[in-house]
């Protein structure tokens, strides 16, 4: 007796799926420009451009995590689907951070 699986080796992708998917991938380059100013601001020595490219920056990552959240589902838990090595790069990281 031969039992069928769904494999997910090629998914298939709805329009929805890739359109918050591309959404995600706006928000994490709007993410990474912002704290790209903010660094930026940091090395300045002017107050006046300082503060307006910091403000501009601060407002930024404020749209790009509101767009990332916006995108993730929170309704399921669920753990990260990752291999071992993703898993000990992201557990790397937060060891670094603490």
């Amino acid at each position: 007796m031969k039992v069928r699986t769904n494999r997910l080796d090629k998914p298939n992708r709805t329009t929805s799926e890739r359109h918050l998917r591309s959404l995600l991938a706006a928000a994490a380059i709007a993410l990474g420009g912002s704290l790209l100013l903010l660094l930026g601001a940091g090395w300045l020595q002017h107050g006046v451009s300082k503060m307006a490219i910091s403000g501009l920056g601060a407002l930024l990552l404020i749209g790009a995590l509101t767009g990332i959240f916006r995108t993730l589902d929170f309704s399921t838990p669920r753990l990260v689907n990752g291999t071992p090595p993703q898993l000990a790069w992201i557990r790397i990281l937060v060891c670094l951070m603490g």
